[in-house]
């Protein structure tokens, strides 16, 4: 949860304001993992943060007032985990997965208590099933969620779209209907709206290809020259 914290302090500062003109972005990146471990309550002293990091104190601290005012101190970051979560709760209780309309009639013409026994079973059988598959679907769903972070679905969606995108992708890598019969049944009035959304979100996903450590290097290698005035020679800052 702390490197989800972290993520999105990034992201929300980098949308409010474009601080990484100005300063390296792997310095801002630890000063907000630094923010994030405060936020979540995984208290840190700053010395043994910068042990770990390998950073100075100085390098930490310098930036942490100034994306502290690009988030205008609002450090409680609602993040597609979070939404994630949610939903895992939300489906689990979804009364959509009604056993009762699927028995066969001839079923009924036996005695109540035989029924009653009969559909007992029935629901506690399908609802390990559908138990199992949930969490499956839920552990897919936050792989999505990791991987929708380094998209661009941050700056153009809700977190809780992008939750519920990465909830639908799991259903169907698993081959569970189960999230789209709550999708169906939860936001019934909105399936115009939002199905484009969330096949967008698939579809982010679907193409997302990680970045080898060599092309990050030499990345990060233009963002520090072309970032930082002070470290470009060419620079008539």
């Amino acid at each position: 949860m702390c490197c989800a914290n972290f993520t999105w302090i990034c992201v929300q500062k980098h949308s409010k304001e474009p601080i990484y003109l100005r300063s390296q972005p792997l310095g801002c990146s630890i000063t907000a993992l630094f923010l994030a471990t405060k936020s979540e309550n995984e208290r840190m002293s700053i010395e043994q943060f910068c042990a770990d990091m390998r950073k100075t104190k100085e390098a930490v601290l310098s930036l942490e007032f100034v994306i502290s005012q690009g988030l205008k101190f609002e450090y409680y970051i609602h993040h597609p985990f979070r939404a994630c979560h949610g939903l895992f709760l939300d489906i689990d209780v979804c009364p959509t997965f009604s056993i009762l309309s699927s028995l066969p009639p001839v079923l009924f013409d036996y005695p109540s208590k035989f029924i009653e026994f009969t559909v007992a079973q029935i629901l506690h059988q399908t609802n390990t099933k559908d138990t199992r598959k949930l969490k499956e679907a839920y552990y897919k769903a936050i792989d999505n969620v990791r991987r929708s972070l380094f998209s661009d679905l941050c700056f153009l969606y809700q977190p809780s779209q992008i939750a519920l995108g990465c909830f639908k992708r799991a259903g169907r890598e698993i081959q569970w209907d189960g999230v789209e019969k709550f999708i169906a049944e939860k936001f019934s009035t909105h399936l115009a709206m939002l199905t484009p959304i969330l096949e967008d979100v698939i579809r982010t996903l679907d193409n997302y290809k990680v970045v080898e450590q060599g092309m990050a290097a030499q990345i990060d290698r233009v963002l520090i020259k072309s970032s930082n005035p002070a470290k470009n020679p060419e620079s008539a800052l």
